[in-house]
């Protein structure tokens, strides 16, 4: 567990709790400063190895306290990473102008947030999985009844009595922190809200904020999620099977060991999975296959683990892995099935920037097997006319591409208001500290370095995937 120290300066109480237990949660030492003068002071007693700073303060503005820092001896080796929902064109420029070493947008994602954190003060390590963090119920309570109290309050009041300073205040919290909690929609309308009071003050609205949060109220303090997949898993060992959980645990499916023996289960208990794994190498397998899983009557789809070459012609499961196998490919062939099962709906998109064939083949077959379509580019300026042009739903960029360098074109994305959300990971022979930190704090989403594993890559670019 790490024992790095982490600063986290928010003036926004919400903000501090939940970056502080996910920090914590990870092993992290985390202090909180609400303003520039005790952020001051607990650099020179605590001497953060990292100091997440929020660019909007009200005693002290965030880039001013950063140029500030970068003259304090007891701040001079910390990482100062800019924490904010600004994200007008220029904001990291001026960021980085200021010292800042990098670059993390609100709302977070709780998911990769830490991995993100990681990747700054540790750049070569792996990549490692963690536990899902569960936000506390209390700080979504505090976040809905303060919003909804106070957007009731601005959308009752006269316009002309508000105080602009405060609005823009309490509008950056929401963009910055109403996705992460669960409420996307709130940071989606928050954002609007900003760009008006930024432009036309005397027309901003806070109805639709008021109903949104009341919404919210009256639907409690848990978000709704996404209900997982569940996959059967017959006929492998505990050792196979805790393999096979960690693969489907990393696309959000339910691994459930069905054990080895089908007397007494019925169609109507395997009827409530929507996959059915089948170790077929065994003869408790095969006789799974022959009894049950096989049968015309049998509607649940079938993933089957075969020998190689098949010791017999199989009926019709709905795909095959051969030994010996990989649990990563077990897990991306269930996805491709369950994507054929589930209504239609478009095919996500990655476009593929690099100026090495082999990366392109490598790279477009594993795409294939999750079914994500992988369009290619060879340099950088081609790059950006395909994402102009084709509308990728993530892109993977090398850094040290022919006419524009991947950094540039990672730039470009992040500046145009049409590209500014799309997942970018960077996939480059450059691994040097420096290289890594400027195209995270650039906006890269995540970062990998060559030689690399094709499965490695579909796993994070999927993770990226809205």
């Amino acid at each position: 567990m790490s024992q790095e120290t982490v600063l986290v300066v928010d003036d926004n109480r919400v903000n501090r709790r939940l970056a502080e237990v996910l920090l914590t949660k990870a092993g992290y030492e985390v202090r909180a400063a609400a303003d520039a003068s005790q952020a001051e002071q607990l650099v020179k007693e605590f001497r953060p190895r990292l100091i997440l700073m929020d660019l909007r303060l009200p005693d002290s503005g965030g880039l001013e306290l950063t140029r500030r820092l970068r003259e304090d001896p007891a701040a001079k080796d910390a990482l100062i990473i800019a924490f904010t929902a600004d994200q007008a064109e220029g904001e990291e420029e001026k960021a980085k102008s200021a010292g800042c070493d990098g670059y993390i947008a609100k709302p977070i994602d709780a998911r990769t947030f830490m991995e993100q954190i990681r990747r700054y003060l540790e750049p070569s390590a792996a990549p490692v999985s963690s536990d899902p963090v569960e936000v506390p119920a209390e700080i979504r309570r505090e976040f809905i009844t303060e919003g909804h109290e106070s957007s009731r309050a601005w959308a009752e009041a006269d316009a002309a009595s508000l105080d602009l300073d405060s609005l823009r205040r309490a509008v950056h919290h929401w963009i910055g922190i109403g996705g992460t909690l669960g409420y996307p929609e709130i940071t989606s309308r928050a954002r609007e809200l900003e760009a008006v009071l930024d432009t036309s003050p005397e027309q901003a609205s806070f109805v639709e904020m008021r109903d949104l949060f009341a919404s919210a109220l009256a639907a409690g303090f848990e978000p709704c999620a996404a209900v997982p997949m569940q996959a059967g898993i017959f006929g492998f060992d505990p050792q196979e099977f805790a393999r096979i959980r960690s693969a489907f645990e990393a696309v959000n499916f339910v691994a459930i060991d069905l054990g080895t023996l089908t007397e007494g289960l019925s169609l109507e208990f395997f009827a409530t999975h929507d996959l059915i794994v089948l170790n077929a190498c065994t003869e408790s397998g095969m006789r799974a296959w022959e009894s049950a899983f096989g049968r015309e009557d049998f509607q649940t789809p079938v993933l089957m683990i075969a020998p190689l070459p098949p010791v017999q012609p199989y009926a019709s499961p709905a795909d095959f892995v051969f030994a010996p196998w990989e649990p990563e490919e077990i897990s991306f062939r269930a996805q491709r099935i369950l994507s054929r099962s589930a209504p239609a709906e478009k095919r996500r998109m990655v476009l593929l920037a690099d100026d090495d064939e082999m990366v392109h083949a490598l790279l477009k077959a594993a795409f294939d097997k999750v079914n994500v379509e992988c369009r290619s580019a060879r340099d950088g300026r081609a790059a950006l006319d395909a994402i102009r042009d084709l509308s990728p739903d993530a892109a993977i960029l090398d850094i040290g591409m022919p006419r524009i360098s991947g950094l540039t074109v990672l730039t470009e994305i992040r500046k145009a208001p049409e590209t500014r959300e799309l997942p970018i990971l960077m996939l480059t022979a450059r691994k040097q500290k420096s290289e890594v930190s400027m195209a995270l704090g650039f906006g890269a989403n995540d970062y990998v370095v060559k030689p690399f594993d094709p499965t490695d890559v579909v796993a994070r670019l999927l993770r990226l995937l809205p």
